[in-house]
């Protein structure tokens, strides 16, 4: 059986409606629910980062998983969803850098982003889902998402590196290839 994929932006929802709504999503015979993780959402002012209230990546996974839907998160940096910039904070739209580009002063502002995303629990803390891994009924599954809209091999690489330097090794990789 071939999963049903459809998207649902935590951070376009207030936490408390995110059950009722992912309910619906779920009686739509949607399985699997993607969502971007907007670096704008997460880090508005560079160095101070938001995972609380309805941005808690964490409780949104959680409310996913008791609700029987696998979840893969569009981690970025960049997102296609619509959202201003691209999903970049104000401030790397204002660096000294080339975004989206393999330039080594714009993947140092990435740097702490993909750090938060893949940071793991606390030894023994088994309460903190990392937000770098996808939520499955088997348990939890590492899973990245790699742009689609770009020039051949030069933004993979590019977000390949980004998640190589900053996150767990992953044994398993969620590559989602949007329209070309």
């Amino acid at each position: 059986m071939v999963p049903d994929h459809g998207e649902f932006h935590y951070g376009r929802y207030l936490a408390d409606e995110w059950r009722e709504e992912l309910l619906k999503v779920r009686a739509g015979g949607v399985t699997v629910v993607a969502t971007y993780v907007f670096w704008n959402l997460h880090e508005e002012r560079r160095g101070v980062f938001d995972w609380s209230g309805d941005r808690d990546l964490r409780r949104f996974v959680a409310t996913c998983a008791e609700l029987g839907l696998d979840v893969v998160m569009r981690i970025g940096p960049w997102g296609y969803g619509e959202s201003r910039n691209g999903g970049f904070p104000d401030w790397v739209l204002e660096a000294d850098c080339v975004p989206r580009a393999d330039d080594p002063r714009y993947l140092a502002l990435v740097r702490p982003l993909f750090e938060q995303i893949g940071a793991g629990p606390a030894a023994g803390d088994r309460s903190r889902v990392r937000p770098g891994l996808r939520a499955h009924r088997r348990g939890l599954r590492p899973g990245r998402r790699l742009p689609g809209h770009r020039p051949p091999g030069r933004l993979s690489r590019v977000t390949r590196r980004c998640c190589s330097v900053t996150l767990v090794p992953v044994p398993r990789t969620v590559i989602l290839e949007e329209g070309r």
